[in-house]
Parts: C-alpha cells; structure tokens; sequence
C-alpha cells in the first residue's frame, strides 16, 4: 500500500509518531505507551501502542497548550489512525474548556459508537487506510482555555471509564494530529515543534 504524507498542510501537535515523549501526559489518564510496536500505514515500525493502566478510570494520552486568540471559539479537528489490539474501542477528542469533546468508536468494525458528553462535537470521519482506521472528530470550543486533543482506549463494553476494573485493554495509534477547520489535514509528521 502506498502512503502519501502531505507537506505545506498544519499540525499543532509535537511528536505526532513518539506518544512516549514527555510532551504527552501519561497520568491523568492511566496508560502505558509502547514505542514502535507495530508497522504504521506509511509501512514504518512507528506505531505505538496504547495500554490502559490503573483500574477504572480513563485511558489515554493529551497534550494541552494555550489557545492563540484568533482561535478562541472557532472549529478545530483532532485526527489519528488507530489499529485494534486488545480493545476493539478507542475515543478521540479534545477538551481543556469546561466540556469534553469526544466519540467513542470501534475499531474493529471502523463505527460510531458515541458522544461523551451527547452533543458536545460537530462531526467525525472515519476512513478505512490498509489495516487501520483514520478517524478524526470536529468540535467548536465553548469557552476560553486550552487546547486538549485527546486519544484513548475504550473498555470491552465500549466505555470510556473502564467498568469493570480491566488494565489490559490496548490499541495502536499512529499519525496524532490536530489542525483548525472542519475537517483533518492531510497527515503532516512532526517532531519537536508542531506546524502551525
């Protein structure tokens, strides 16, 4: 399968192939990240692998950082692929106003599942590349603050806090990247600094 990466196109998020690097908080939402555990859509060992750690909670990696004012309030799109392992469900969103802004789907199937909370995003995508899922979800922000994209995985039942208690629950996730507008860029690969 071929893999074209778009250049000139925007990416704020750092490190969108190294979900290890520090620059993405681990904590809040319990996980371990596998470096380069399985072959990415692009054909590289550069796809990492999403673990959930620490009982019923959340699962997931984000990186939050400041809104530059011009875009306080507009419509932006977080987007990655992701493969099944373990889960056959993973969310993706963005937060850091006073909602959370995400779906649930599954990854297995490459469907909707839902929108935690109901109504809080504008769309979503999903599109089917080699073995993974490009999934990518649109939302307007409410309020002032950060930006928060967030990538995650879901328990057995689809659900975003683990009930039951289960730590074993994976996916693989490639390709993070979130751009202003209603719909995801091309993928843009990014290392120390995002493409803004």
């Amino acid at each position: 399968m071929s893999f074209n990466v778009t250049r000139g196109m925007k990416n704020l998020l750092a490190y969108s192939e190294e979900l290890d690097n520090g620059y993405y908080n681990t904590v809040s939402y319990p996980c371990v990240i596998t470096p380069n555990a399985i072959l990415a859509p692009n054909g590289k060992l550069s796809a990492d692998l999403i673990t959930a750690s620490g009982g019923n909670a959340r699962h997931g990696i984000y990186h939050s950082s400041a809104i530059p004012a011009p875009y306080v309030g507009q419509i932006s799109t977080v987007s990655c692929y992701i493969l099944k392992n373990t889960s056959d469900f993973a969310w993706v969103g963005e937060a850091g106003d006073s909602l959370w802004h995400g779906a649930m789907f599954n990854v297995n199937l490459g469907t909707y599942i839902s929108t935690y909370p109901a109504g809080t995003i504008e769309s979503y995508v999903i599109t089917p590349t080699g073995d993974y899922f490009r999934i990518s979800v649109t939302s307007r922000r409410s309020a002032t603050g950060n930006f928060t994209p967030l990538f995650g995985v879901g328990d057995s039942g689809g659900n975003y806090v683990f009930t039951p208690n289960a730590t074993a629950e994976s996916v693989y996730v490639w390709g993070v990247q979130h751009n202003y507008g209603h719909l995801a860029d091309d993928y843009v690969h990014t290392r120390e600094v995002p493409i803004t």
